[in-house]
């Protein structure tokens, strides 16, 4: 092993920084240069995939190369950061005729939606989500594929990144690739054609604006984003995501550091653009192009994941396999990586290292995406294992419920919901016996066994029972005689009145003349009278129910009212709100005669419920 002197002086080493200087490309030779490449890899340095015979090579900053002189390392320049503009043969305001710029990039994006404006549009992220721009003041675009396109249909959300890393332009031409092929193939092809119809494709091409215009205007090489940070420039937007920011296996806390983790957890204007859209959008799988290795990365790198061996290893395989890349497969480099995050979340989550180079020839980065298709349509059809919608068993009203797998050790806050309009779910699990459990605050948890295979296409649509279908609010007055009405209630309310749903009022003032009045509109908090202790609880309009006595005995608190809600409005067609629907929400409160009092009258609490089917 190294020493302990290695590690200790590659942290410690603390230079002035030149943040408007290039990045450089450099080879390091040792005598251990796996050994070397680990320490220097977990204590920030952009360190390469590639071989390690004798030397390996890294991507550094001005001051990053002077602490690894420092260090007595030696290191051989392979090349400087340059424009990438000034890489390519073509005239200076061009259409580019090999890479696109970003201007390029959003243009590919609003043609294909003027193309094909029934199946895709193109979509401003922060505008959409209501999110600062970039330090720049640029934007995050998506570009959404479904078969209607601007309805919210009851199907699966799949999010298709690229360009968190600025300098990996290889990957906005795998997702424009990809974009080309879903749209122009869309009618024509059945297995595309499925493909879209079922699900809602969302495409991010350029994850890193401002850093990927940086990589054309002014250097080649560059990685991080462009945040300000005083002395130097720039936050690695693949280490800033909030899953494990802080722990050892975390970014770099050097600002100069190209792998920088940032000043906080998704402190990033594009991180928070893509965890607000995945909390929009609650995406079902998550596909996160990089390069470069020709890899397919899974789990976490130091936390534990129960499913990281066999099965998250298999599935990256199958997927590396159907990419083109042999099976080949690894762990992540760092916590905080972006598909990290969305596998806590419960997402299907990979991300992919694709060819040997960041910025080969566009011919060769062509070829790429080609070779990469059949796997991002193998991860379009893997088959979710069990998938459904929650909803309430009254009004059918969706529900965001949490899902559970007992007894699964999940250690990092990993788990599935359901949400959105429709109460979908999506879950993607280890084969085994496993015990599901569904609940929702307000709502009795229920849980089911359900079996699962690698192919696994289960449907399991689960409706929750409210703890109770009404809730009391309000405050009581309290009648001369100092009784205080409360109300309650038994039975289910339904819109089809099929069993008594009956609302009661306990504590009422005996041998008084009273009833149960009613709203649609919601609740109010109004003085009845003055000097009352009464208070209006119900929104007008309002509606009178039949007066009926509240028996009891003389001068006691023994009274009650009651009322079968359901019966009375099967015989008073014309009532406030008949006839009500399933979902329909009902607010109440119970009225009696109390001469004594200021108003001559006092009022109960008030009660709310929802009508069931």
């Amino acid at each position: 092993m190294l020493s302990r002197s290695w590690t200790v002086g590659v942290a410690l080493v603390v230079l002035s920084t030149l943040p408007s200087a290039q990045s450089a490309w450099v080879r390091v030779a040792s005598e251990r240069p796996v050994e070397l490449a680990e320490v220097l890899e977990r204590a920030g340095f952009d360190v390469l995939e590639g071989e390690r015979a004798g030397a390996f090579e890294l991507v550094v900053s001005p001051q990053e190369r002077v602490q690894l002189e420092r260090l007595g390392l030696e290191v051989e320049l392979v090349r400087n950061g340059r424009p990438l503009r000034d890489l390519q043969p073509q005239p200076e305001l061009a259409v580019p005729t090999g890479y696109p710029d970003l201007a390029a990039v959003l243009a590919s994006l609003q043609a294909t939606a003027a193309s094909h404006p029934t199946i895709c549009r193109v979509v401003n992220l922060n505008t959409s989500l209501g999110m600062p721009l970039t330090a720049e003041g640029r934007a995050l675009h998506a570009l959404v594929i479904s078969d209607n396109v601007a309805t919210d249909e009851d199907e699966p959300a799949v999010l298709v990144v690229a360009d968190y890393h600025a300098r990996e332009i290889v990957t906005p031409v795998i997702a424009l690739h990809a974009i080309e092929r879903f749209t122009t193939l869309y009618g024509s092809d059945p297995r595309i054609t499925g493909l879209v119809n079922s699900h809602e494709i969302w495409i991010v091409p350029v994850c890193n604006p401002d850093g990927y215009e940086h990589v054309f205007a002014v250097d080649n090489l560059w990685r991080k984003n462009r945040r300000n940070n005083g002395s130097s420039y720039g936050v690695d937007l693949n280490r800033n995501h909030s899953f494990a920011w802080s722990s050892s296996c975390g970014g770099s806390t050097s600002p100069s550091s190209s792998t920088y983790r940032g000043p906080a957890a998704s402190s990033e204007p594009e991180v928070r653009v893509i965890e607000a859209l995945t909390a929009r959008e609650r995406f079902a799988k998550v596909l996160d192009y990089h390069s470069t290795g020709r890899e397919v990365l899974y789990a976490y790198a130091c936390a534990a994941h129960p499913w990281e061996t066999p099965f998250l290893e298999g599935e990256a395989q199958q997927l590396s396999v159907a990419s083109g890349y042999a099976g080949a497969r690894r762990s992540p480099s760092a916590e905080g990586e972006h598909y990290e995050w969305q596998t806590v979340l419960g997402a299907y989550a990979f991300l992919i290292e694709t060819h040997t180079q960041f910025q080969p020839t566009y011919a060769s980065a062509q070829a790429e995406a080609a070779l990469l298709w059949p796997g991002l349509l193998w991860w379009l059809e893997r088959p979710t294992s069990l998938s459904g919608h929650v909803t309430d068993a009254c009004s059918g009203a969706s529900l965001a419920a949490t899902i559970e797998l007992v007894g699964v050790p999940f250690a990092n806050g990993e788990g599935f919901t359901s949400g959105g309009e429709h109460g979908r779910y999506d879950v993607i699990a280890a084969p085994g016996n496993h015990s599901v459990r569904f609940s929702a605050p307000g709502y009795a948890p229920q849980t089911f066994p359900v079996t699962i295979s690698a192919t696994s296409a289960q449907v399991l649509d689960v409706q929750l029972v409210a703890s109770s279908p009404w809730s009391t609010y309000c405050t009581a007055g309290t009648s001369s005689l100092g009784c205080t009405a409360s109300l309650s209630a038994l039975g289910t309310p339904s819109a089809s009145f099929s069993s008594p749903f009956t609302v009661l009022a306990s504590g009422v003032d005996a041998q008084r003349s009273g009833l149960f009045f009613y709203g649609a509109t919601g609740p109010v908090s109004t003085p009845w009278a003055i000097g009352s202790t009464s208070t209006l609880c119900v929104a007008p309009p309002r509606q009178r129910t039949l007066v009926q006595d509240s028996s009891g005995t003389a001068g006691a608190c023994d009274g009650s009212l009651s009322l079968d809600w359901n019966a009375y409005v099967l015989t008073h067609p014309s009532a406030l709100g008949v006839p009500f629907s399933a979902g329909a929400e009902v607010w109440t409160q119970a009225w009696f005669r109390d001469p004594p009092s200021p108003s001559g009258t006092t009022l109960s609490d008030a009660l709310h419920f929802r009508l069931c089917q």
